[in-house]
């Protein structure tokens, strides 16, 4: 009896895959007789069970399997953008890099332009000393050939070395109007640009020291746009005026001394 029930459940097996219907229980009830058949549906049931539960692990073990893939394919795409946002911000770097060594390219030229400006200047100043005569303590230059605006005027003078003529005093003033050529305007260093009406000295940033405005009604401020301080000449005298700034009028420069 023994052998047949092995017999039988070796030859099983094959039958595992198909579901336990009707129609299988009756042909292993044909194939083993009754008595057979109460012995192996048992087993062939725990199998069938088996197999089931095998299958739902499976299918449970899969899905935690997607599951991690699912999230490393996320992660994957993450690092991806993450790269790529390192990757951009690796070129803005360099091109901001490049911008920076370029301006600084850019100001190292310009600061050498200004030093042989400055040089420059130095070496017409010390090659033009009779440019400047004495008058009075002080040595002024008196442009007497080329006009140029207020502003003009002074980097005029500051390239020679000096700067628009500060007049300090009646004594000062007097000597200077001396040495005027009528009816020639010429600039000095007042201005009243900072604030209407209070003219200061473009040498010292303060008040100007001295103003001897002519006539009565100056400064005037004609039109709304007289910024400027001049000597200008006027009922056959000079006098100290406001004018446009835009204007171009002879100039005066001064300085303490002549190296």
């Amino acid at each position: 009896m023994q052998i047949i029930l092995v017999t039988l459940l070796i030859s099983v097996p094959p039958l595992l895959g198909v579901s336990s219907t009707c129609e299988k229980d009756a042909q292993l009830e044909n194939t083993c007789g009754k008595f057979c058949f109460k012995v192996v549906k048992p087993i062939l049931g725990h199998m069938a069970a088996l197999q089931i539960k095998t299958i739902d692990q499976e299918d449970k073990e899969k899905s935690v399997l997607q599951s991690k893939l699912d999230n490393i394919e996320k992660e994957l795409k993450q690092v991806k953008v993450d790269k790529d946002n390192c990757q951009k911000q690796s070129v803005d770097l360099q091109l901001k890099q490049e911008y920076m060594e370029k301006d600084l390219v850019f100001l190292h030229k310009k600061i050498d332009e200004h030093d042989q400006k400055l040089k420059d200047a130095e070496q017409t100043f010390k090659g033009q000393p009779e440019l400047f005569k004495q008058i009075g303590s002080k040595y002024y230059y008196i442009e007497e050939h080329a006009t140029m605006n207020w502003y003009a005027a002074a980097h005029r003078c500051h390239q020679l070395g000096a700067h628009l003529a500060s007049i300090q005093n009646q004594k000062e003033y007097d000597a200077i109007i001396a040495k005027l050529n009528p009816p020639k305007f010429y600039w000095i260093d007042i201005n009243d640009l900072s604030e209407e009406g209070k003219f200061i000295s473009h040498t010292t940033g303060n008040g100007a020291a001295f103003l001897n405005w002519y006539p009565k009604n100056n400064p005037d401020n004609y039109k709304g746009n007289e910024n400027c301080g001049s000597f200008w000449y006027i009922h056959k005298r000079y006098g100290m005026n406001d004018d446009d700034c835009s204007k171009k009028l002879y100039f005066i420069c001064e300085t303490f001394n002549v190296k």
